[in-house]
């Protein structure tokens, strides 16, 4: 039978060994949970500051909202230059959709040739 000491040091080797489940989100998650509620003004809330710092991921959501116009008035003009600036970091997502902006012709003159150049950096 183990005593007392033996059982507690075990229980607390086995917790300090078990994964931790608890997870802690950072802005950008914040803003990618709100986008998926369709709640695009908190959403833009917590990118801004992050684009503004330099982070590809929050470039690419915010040129989305313009480009889509998800809850203010369409603007592809800074839907263009925020994605431009992710795909240049060659952020995957922002690729896709400069070339999409490039084969529909939004803010920018419709060039098939450079939605395929641009996809494939």
């Amino acid at each position: 039978m183990l005593g007392r000491c033996a059982v507690l040091a075990i229980s607390a080797a086995l917790l300090a060994l078990a994964p931790s489940t608890v997870s802690v989100a950072g802005p950008y998650e914040d803003g990618d949970d709100a986008f998926r509620r369709k709640e695009y003004g908190i959403a833009m809330g917590q990118w801004l500051p992050l684009a503004q710092g330099g982070d590809a991921r929050a470039q690419v959501g915010i040129a989305s909202i313009y480009l889509n116009g998800l809850g203010i008035a369409p603007d592809h003009s800074l839907a263009l230059s925020w994605c431009k600036k992710a795909a240049d970091k060659g952020e995957p997502n922002a690729l896709y959709l400069l070339g999409s902006m490039y084969r529909d012709g939004h803010g920018v003159e419709r060039d098939a040739i450079r939605a395929l150049a641009v996809s494939f950096q």
